[in-house]
């Protein structure tokens, strides 16, 4: 993801277009993910109108040509950050519509460009995309890591509190070996290097993922390239993740869970204090937590300090805009919580957007809110699926059709339109 976001910096001035997309993450529902995709297209490039295309395979497979004739004739840059959720586990795309669209993106010798980013390689057999493995850090390249992150780096100096500078160095060095380079376990590391308990449990959760995978991999520090395979980073990242939040004092635990549990578009967005704080008052209250509640900073600050999110800010008011969670940490968190918590969650935020939306019916006339009525009613969506509350996600849906009849708002609804009309065929609601 790194790299694809320089490259599409970098070389921005180079294509007419580009376009960002980031799929769902691991686990996430990816039912309504190519018609994001293709209203994404469509908001850049109005030439290609496809996501009405995309109900029926064998018309999107008649539209394909013209995809690839206007790719082959204009300087596109298309970028599918994540993509590791649209893929089987042997690499296949989970829906064929996507190899139909990824094979009109490739197939023609012009000047536009497709990147794929994920964790898991695409099975392209007649090998139009070509692989490039972007592997985990170097071990000089972890170690210059390591020395950016303060607590990491007071172990490589020989100065942690409590040990001596041999002991120091020698627990920094097999933390380093437990990382194998991947950064986002230097960084859950750090958060736990302050407390040098905390850091040897983090460790010897690592030994038995490792030895779970069949034992660290050997070479690291003599090679100064890692062996490991993405599926030892993925299972040792999991295990490393579920030691940290167990860490945790357990309202901040809930917290993160709670955070990993919504929807990605709720962890950011102008009303994202509202959503969560009230959100997350709501579903702590359904707790058997002790004491008083904390502070939302409060709980925000303990989860961030161990590595297991980041906040984006606001440039000019410093404001939180924004709720950042690596994918693979976001889905051990879901599982840590469960499906009651998760269910609990879905329901909280399912009753909090319905409710804005029938409020903002009412105040329709006299208050012109037939835009919230619109953007509650798509946000209250995702969760009332996932709920099997059908005929509420379709009254919802309904009302949203009936004041924005614009394409874009169309086929973002078509996906949970098929998955309402799937589940209730053959059923009193099919209708």
């Amino acid at each position: 993801t790194a790299c694809a976001a320089e490259l599409a910096y970098t070389h921005h001035d180079s294509f007419d277009r580009v376009v960002w997309f980031k799929a769902p993450d691991e686990g996430a529902d990816i039912a309504d993910a190519l018609s994001r995709f293709a209203r994404k297209i469509e908001a850049q490039i109005p030439e290609l109108l496809f996501a009405h295309l995309l109900e029926d395979e064998g018309t999107l497979a008649w539209f394909v040509p013209s995809m690839t004739e206007f790719a082959e004739r204009n300087r596109v840059l298309v970028i599918v950050d994540n993509a590791e959720s649209l893929l089987t586990t042997t690499g296949a795309w989970r829906d064929n519509r996507w190899r139909l669209v990824i094979a009109a993106l490739t197939a023609h010798q012009g000047p536009s460009r497709l990147v794929i980013t994920s964790r898991r390689p695409v099975n392209e057999r007649d090998g139009r995309l070509q692989a490039e493995t972007v592997h985990a850090l170097s071990r000089d390249e972890a170690v210059l890591l390591a020395r950016e992150l303060p607590h990491l780096r007071a172990l490589l100096d020989g100065q942690a509190q409590g040990l001596s500078p041999a002991e120091a160095r020698q627990l920094a060095t097999r933390v380093l070996a437990a990382a194998q380079g991947h950064p986002q376990l230097l960084e859950l590391a750090d958060g736990q290097a302050a407390d040098i308990d905390r850091l040897t449990a983090l460790r010897a959760a690592a030994d038995r993922a490792w030895i779970a995978r069949g034992g660290l991999p050997e070479g690291f520090f003599t090679s100064g390239e890692s062996a490991a395979s993405a599926e030892d980073y993925t299972d040792v990242l999991t295990a490393w993740t579920r030691t940290v939040t167990d860490g945790l004092p357990e309202e901040a635990q809930a917290f993160f869970w709670f955070l990993c549990s919504v929807e990605e578009s709720d962890r950011r967005g102008p009303r994202i204090g509202e959503v969560i704080t009230e959100n997350w008052a709501n579903t702590r209250s359904g707790l058997d937590l002790p004491g008083a509640p904390a502070e939302i900073g409060e709980l925000v600050d303990m989860v961030a300090a161990c590595a297991l999110l980041a906040s984006d800010r606001d440039p000019g008011d410093g404001m939180v805009v924004g709720y950042r969670i690596h994918p693979l940490v976001a889905m051990a968190g879901r599982e840590r919580a469960g499906a009651r918590f998760q269910t609990a969650v879905d329901t909280e935020l399912a009753r909090y957007w319905t409710t804005i939306a029938n409020d903002a019916l009412e105040r329709e006339a006299e208050a012109g809110t037939s835009g919230l009525v619109v953007r509650a009613g798509l946000a209250a969506a995702p969760y009332l699926l996932r709920l099997n509350a059908w005929e509420d996600a379709g009254r919802l849906l309904d009302r949203v059709l009936q004041r924005d009849d614009r394409r874009a708002t169309v086929v973002a609804v078509l996906p949970a339109l098929r998955q309402i009309y799937e589940a209730s065929k053959g059923t009193d609601r099919e209708s």
